[in-house]
């Protein structure tokens, strides 16, 4: 079945992705049920990202094109989720199977870091997300002013910690890694085979060596037999060997000269299979430490391109933080006995033009609060309910009709012919 990880190529299917590999990871956590304080804060981070993941998942198809940014960030989430379960799983195979020994869990690391250390990381992206979040809607939901400057604190916290762990990544790739610290990630079960060759091939030169000597000590003795000085009789001067006795030896001779050129050029096939071995374990450890520094430095490198993206993810949400919102009205017209509201209770700035209102109406521009706005409402709707006819009766056919009137100007008394209000 392919990864998933390798199919997913838009932020809609990756915030999935993420989604799934950060769930995976948290029921590996509790399943070791560790009450260390490294495993519970890095269990608590993890669930503050699925949560924040999950939100990313329920609207990011409608602001797809906003949080495209956010493809490499959660790429790089979902694997950093996936190794580091992975690499807890390991742990706990050596484990009880129930709960993670002390020394196996802070033994934990990604990529040269401790477990405290990967949780900044998680942190890092679940940070990133919900500035992509809020810039994503910034334009479309309200925003009062305390929200707006959380938002910008936020994002001068996560710049700043994520330029610190850019650092830490640069300083990692211009030091790589020590010899001793690479060897701990070479293939030890593969070495550990090689080493046991290598052990069998010497003891079987030992053998081949202590055989051959033997077989020399042998030939030496029959030689001295051969050579020695044979029986003599009383009644002659010679000496002669015994017949029976030098083939006898002669033909064990040979056998034994047969014996030992097999024997060396066993000890000789062997002596070569020693040297393979040991070529074999130098490349093969060699090999093994370049693979994984490759591995590592590619991770690293994916990593800072990771937090590269980050940083311009916070830059552009701190620009947008930064703009004014504007508001703007224009060509609205109010008719008479009106009430037209045109104001921001959230900071936002107003650009209105060709405002026209009628008689009597009730206009308010500008910026206001929620309690001053409510306050001028009400205070409004009292002064329409004190509003009489001229003859002090309430509710006669012309004030339906045609609006409750004004005073006019008597210019010979000097005074008003009446009066369309309630004395205040």
């Amino acid at each position: 079945m392919a990864d998933p990880l390798s199919i997913a190529t838009g932020v809609v299917a990756l915030s999935g992705v993420a989604l799934q590999a950060g769930k995976s990871l948290l029921q590996t956590i509790e399943s070791i049920r560790n009450s260390k304080r490294a495993a519970r804060e890095l269990r608590d981070e993890v669930e503050a990202l699925l949560q924040t993941l999950e939100v990313l998942k329920n609207v990011v198809k409608g602001y797809e094109t906003e949080l495209s940014a956010l493809k490499l960030p959660l790429q790089r989430c979902a694997v950093a989720c996936k190794e580091l379960g992975e690499l807890i799983s390991q742990c706990v195979k050596h484990s009880d199977g129930e709960r993670t020994s002390l020394r196996d869990w802070t033994k934990l690391q990604y990529l040269g870091d401790d477990i405290s250390n990967y949780k900044n990381v998680l942190a890092n992206y679940k940070a990133t997300i919900n500035i992509a979040l809020g810039g994503a809607t910034f334009q479309s939901v309200a925003v009062t002013r305390e929200m707006l400057q959380n938002y910008k604190d936020m994002i001068h916290d996560t710049t700043s910690d994520l330029e610190d762990r850019l650092s830490e990544i640069e300083q990692k790739r211009a030091t790589s890694y020590s010899s001793e610290e690479l060897a701990t990630t070479i293939n030890h079960e593969e070495l550990r085979q090689i080493e046991e060759e290598k052990q069998s091939t010497t003891d079987c030169l030992q053998i081949c060596q202590q055989v051959s000597g033997y077989i020399e000590q042998y030939q030496l003795k029959c030689q001295d037999k051969t050579e020695g000085p044979a029986s003599s009789s009383p009644h002659e001067n010679t000496t002669t060997a015994k017949p029976n006795s030098s083939i006898s030896q002669q033909i064990a001779q040979g056998y034994l000269n047969t014996c030992l050129q097999n024997m060396n050029a066993a000890s000789a096939r062997l002596q070569q299979h020693f040297s393979q071995l040991e070529a074999n374990l130098q490349s093969n450890g060699s090999r093994a430490m370049s693979n994984q520094v490759t591995d590592d430095l590619q991770k690293i490198k994916e990593e800072k391109e990771t937090i590269t993206q980050c940083l311009n993810i916070c830059a552009d949400a701190s620009s947008l933080s930064e703009s004014s919102r504007v508001n703007i009205f224009e060509d609205v017209a109010s008719l008479d006995d009106s009430q037209q509201v045109l104001v921001s209770t959230i900071g936002d700035l107003l650009n209105a033009k060709r405002i026209n209102t009628g008689m009597r109406s009730l206009q308010v521009l500008g910026q206001m609060s929620d309690d001053t706005l409510q306050h001028l409402s009400l205070r409004h709707d009292h002064q329409g309910d004190n509003v009489v006819n001229v003859n002090g009766k309430e509710g006669t056919d012309f004030q339906s009709r045609h609006g409750t009137g004004r005073s006019l100007w008597n210019e010979k008394s000097g005074q008003k012919s009446g009066s369309l209000r309630s004395a205040p």
